[in-house]
């Protein structure tokens, strides 16, 4: 799992960066045909996507932001992606990071206020204007040639970047507006829906919007048990019922909920039921 933007900025050897008032500028290219993780939004980002796309896993349901569009994503979401690049030219995306006191600051020169009371969603994908797009290539060829720029006029471009956006699409304001997404969200909920991904302890807690030591607290306290050994059995107890009831392969039901290779969960299986899963055939 990659925290964004820190983790990009850990990493100076696949992604350039440029630094604003209140605003990070990060390239990120590569030439893979696939690369899938997931990542936590600590910032929220605008993703320009050059060339190939990205799938986004949201608890609302997958999006994609394809060659061409925008998307914009807010603070505390978590969201395993893939990323696919074109085979002629890769994957190539413009990120613009942007905090709280650049936001409100544009918001309050453009005296812009939501007509309607602001709802917090975790993302937006849009078609930029041709502007916009002409402004991220822009972007792009100066990571690309390594050419100065002027600070200020990049940080004056970025304000008309937002301005085209809210121009063209009012609800981006009011994305821009609804402040951040409740960072604590209810575990039973989280758990419930995520048991079966293949993810770590600190992935669950970036989920349910928790550092690791509170998420593993607040867990005790609701399930009175540790997110180890509830996931275990949770994920232990679907297995079995897709043994018995679906006829799926053995060998293919461990991947299905959440274990990482065979002879782990063929173990813990044996141990918790008594028996193999290769006895259910």
């Amino acid at each position: 799992m990659f925290k964004i933007p820190e983790d990009l900025l850990t990493m100076p050897e696949h992604h350039q960066v440029i630094h604003l008032d209140g605003c990070k500028i990060i390239e990120s290219c590569h030439h893979e045909k696939l690369v899938a993780d997931s990542i936590y939004v600590n910032e929220r980002v605008l993703l320009c996507m050059l060339s190939g796309k990205i799938a986004l896993d949201f608890a609302s349901g997958t999006d994609t932001v394809e060659e061409g569009q925008v998307g914009l994503l807010n603070r505390n979401v978590y969201a395993p992606y893939r990323k696919h690049g074109t085979p002629e030219r890769g994957y190539a995306s413009v990120l613009f990071f942007l905090n709280d006191a650049f936001i409100q600051r544009f918001l309050a020169e453009r005296k812009i206020v939501p007509s309607h009371p602001a709802k917090a969603q975790d993302h937006f994908v849009t078609e930029p204007t041709l502007q916009f797009l002409d402004f991220v290539r822009s972007v792009l060829n100066l990571f690309q040639s390594k050419l100065k720029y002027d600070r200020q006029l990049l940080q004056l471009k970025v304000t008309e970047l937002l301005i085209h956006l809210t121009n063209q699409h009012p609800e981006i304001a009011s994305q821009l507006l609804s402040g951040p997404i409740v960072a604590q969200k209810d575990l039973v909920d989280v758990m419930e829906q995520n048991y079966l991904k293949y993810a770590s302890l600190e992935e669950f807690a970036a989920m349910s919007g928790r550092s690791l030591a509170t998420f593993k607290r607040d867990f005790q306290r609701t399930f009175k048990v540790t997110p180890a050994k509830w996931l275990r059995v949770k994920r232990l107890e679907q297995a079995h019922y897709l043994l018995q009831h679906t006829g799926t392969n053995v060998t293919k039901v461990y991947n299905q909920v959440g274990f990482a290779n065979y002879s782990h969960f063929s173990r813990v299986f044996k141990d918790h039921f008594g028996y193999g899963p290769g006895s259910m055939k």
